[in-house]
């Protein structure tokens, strides 16, 4: 289960600020006040680590999570 929830991560950080770039724009629609928070060396390092949680636990864990109880 670790190396899911790394590889969800790894996986996140690559869509996210690679191919969408939400990582790095301050004018990002979601972001809101985050925008002007939590930024350092042009990064958005609160929604970075945000979405890198969430989307690792609530995209991929609890699915797992609840097939693996129907099975």
């Amino acid at each position: 289960m670790p190396s899911i929830i790394l590889l969800r991560g790894a996986y996140r950080v690559r869509e996210e600020g690679v191919v969408v770039k939400s990582f790095f724009d301050p004018n990002w629609v979601d972001l809101g006040i985050l925008g002007i928070y939590g930024r350092w060396m042009g990064v958005n390092w609160i929604w970075v680590l945000h979405l890198t949680i969430y989307h690792a636990v609530a995209s991929v864990t609890i699915p797992i999570i609840l097939v693996k109880a129907i099975d």
